[in-house]
């Protein structure tokens, strides 16, 4: 037997000799069928709403790709299915920045990258500031007052910053009395047990004093104005 390469269709004859003598031809007709040719996967759509996550945090991949049966997210390898336009993801349990974009892949074996995409992990504080006021937020000179009043939950410990100066806290929740004698910003921190703050900042403003206008303006000679008969 012969093997031969055929690219093309047609009819071949062949015949079988041995010396003087051969064979009667014998003649077969050949097809060659002409690859289909498919279009190339698309990554027509991917997007992450979500840029900053806590570790182990789930949240949504957005995407659509076209002439693809396979797509995957990289880095974690997740197979997506090309049906689908959305699935929901883990976010790694160290924190840092991850790098994702999708790989679609068509039947051909042709393959197609989306853009990339940076999501922070990033550890969230456990400590919530629930209450923080100053009444009054508008102080007049002549008091020179504000109370502030604060409540945190989760936290281990708290400061309060007044124009730059850091004044320890007795309690996570509480009310003490500034005495203001110009415009300041005001700053709760909160500290949870890993060390991550959480903070709020309120501007007290000192009144302008009032001007009492003096009464003897243009008066002359001491006179009481109204005065004599």
């Amino acid at each position: 037997s012969t093997t031969i390469n055929v690219d093309r269709s047609g009819t071949f004859t062949a015949m079988a000799m041995r010396e003087t003598r051969s064979s009667a031809p014998s003649t077969v007709s050949v097809t060659v069928k002409v690859p289909e040719v498919l279009p190339p996967p698309e990554v027509e759509n991917f997007d992450i709403k979500t840029r900053e996550v806590a570790p182990r945090e789930t949240f949504f991949v957005t995407y659509r790709v076209t002439n693809a049966i396979k797509a995957t997210l990289s880095p974690t390898g997740q197979i997506l299915d090309p049906k689908l336009e959305s699935v929901q993801v883990e976010a790694p349990s160290q924190p840092g920045p991850v790098r994702y974009f999708i790989v679609a892949e068509s039947a051909s074996g042709q393959t197609a990258k989306s853009r990339t995409i940076s999501v922070n992990v990033a550890a969230k504080p456990t400590a919530s500031i629930v209450v923080f006021r100053a009444d009054p937020m508008e102080i007049d000179p002549a008091i020179s007052k504000s109370k502030i009043t604060w409540q945190i939950t989760g936290a281990v410990r708290a400061e309060l910053i007044v124009d730059g100066q850091v004044i320890p806290l007795e309690s996570t929740d509480g009310e003490m009395e500034l005495n203001i004698t110009k415009t300041v910003q005001i700053t709760l921190v909160g500290y949870d047990e890993n060390g991550l703050t959480v903070k709020k900042s309120a501007t007290l403003k000192l009144k302008a004093p009032v001007t009492i206008p003096d009464d003897t303006s243009g008066s002359t000679g001491g006179t009481t104005v109204g005065g004599g008969r």
